[in-house]
């Protein structure tokens, strides 16, 4: 184990692109992606009040849209005629149209969160006029009618994420790639003690040492090894870029784990499957690493939706997916089934394709070396 990590630590090329590839690309995402996908506060809905004569004689409606509008922040009337509502509707300039008249008309174009908006504040105002209407019916003084229709409902929530930014998704792509990268590690180690696939093998293969023990001490060195990189990684995200992650480390450092696993059994399965050189299994690797990578949202965020909404079967078996989603999960729930749901799935995927690549070992014979 010792030599076998003097070994792969030796090796410049893997070195630089476990460990600083990623960094540099991630440094590159920082300076031009992040942020970018921020979703800010709810902008005001914009509207049109048409400003007739059931306006202009309605005081308590006119106090209402006023509440809702400064007070609130949830509309911005333009107060203006039928007709030119109707031109600012259809233009799109407004997201639909308030009239007054003996009960409240809303017209919109479209369906939409600012429509509902609308539809909303229109039903909260036809209930409070009712409410007035039986209170006045009953009796009620001047002020228990001004906290009736003064008392508007907070359509505005608070989640528990303060900065809610979509950009963390390309970053995790990049940890998920990065992962996946470290199958070179161990498809270094096995195709060193595959014959048929370097002079090393040829010599390991004709030495008397088991392969067994061989292949575990190469398993305890590239995973460790990769799981150190990963670990370089985080720090350099969280530290430098300045990206958050949650405060529950212990199941961060579970998710790099299970993404360590996912890369190092696809090396493993790619180096047994095969006679192809060394060279051409790592560009196999790369290139399904990227696609995975891409199909999880590392170069369009929208893709990642669009797999899970389509093609979910993809999703679930795509390790960059798992990986992904799993960060997504801590950073925006917290964690839960979900979260737990993509580690499972991970270790179950690393778990098949290291039966298949030892089993595959393990049978391979050579008439002569």
């Amino acid at each position: 184990m010792k030599y076998r990590f003097k070994t792969l630590l030796k090796d410049r090329s893997l070195l630089f692109f476990s460990i600083l590839f990623p960094i540099v690309l991630a440094t590159f995402f920082g300076m031009t992606l992040k942020g970018a996908y921020n979703v800010d506060t709810l902008k005001p809905v914009e509207v049109a009040i048409v400003t007739n004569e059931n306006y202009d004689q309605d005081q308590a409606f006119q106090e209402f849209i006023k509440t809702i509008s400064q007070e609130d922040g949830l509309l911005a009337p333009r107060y203006v005629s039928e007709k030119e509502a109707e031109s600012l509707l259809e233009s799109g300039d407004v997201k639909g149209i308030i009239t007054k008249t003996e009960t409240i008309l809303l017209k919109v174009k479209s369906s939409g969160i600012d429509q509902t908006i609308l539809k909303t504040v229109t039903d909260e105002y036809l209930v409070k006029s009712h409410m007035i209407e039986n209170l006045l019916a009953n009796g009620a003084d001047f002020q228990q009618l001004m906290a009736t229709m003064n008392d508007t409902t907070n359509y505005l929530q608070s989640n528990s994420t303060d900065n809610v930014n979509l950009s963390v998704i390309f970053f995790y792509t990049i940890i998920a790639m990065s992962s996946l990268y470290g199958g070179n590690w161990y498809m270094r180690c096995i195709c060193d003690t595959t014959a048929n696939l370097s002079d090393r093998g040829i010599r390991f293969n004709v030495s008397p040492v088991k392969k067994s023990q061989a292949l575990l001490c190469d398993f305890i060195a590239a995973n460790v090894i990769q799981f150190v990189s990963m670990l370089i990684l985080l720090a350099y995200l969280i530290f430098v870029i300045g990206i958050d992650f949650g405060n529950q480390i212990s199941l961060i450092f579970l998710t790099i784990l299970g993404g360590s696993l996912a890369g190092s059994s696809m090396g493993s399965l790619i180096s047994a499957v095969g006679t192809q050189a060394y060279q051409v299994k790592t560009s196999l690797l790369v290139g399904i690493t990227m696609l995975m990578s891409f199909l999880s949202g590392m170069m369009m965020v929208q893709v990642k939706y669009y797999v899970q909404a389509y093609a979910p079967i993809i999703a679930k078996i795509n390790p960059a997916n798992m990986i992904t989603d799993a960060f997504y999960s801590l950073y925006y729930y917290g964690g839960g089934s979900r979260f737990y749901m993509n580690i499972a799935s991970l270790f179950i995927f690393s778990g098949i394709l290291y039966f298949i690549s030892f089993i595959i070992l393990r049978r391979k014979q050579y008439d002569s070396l």
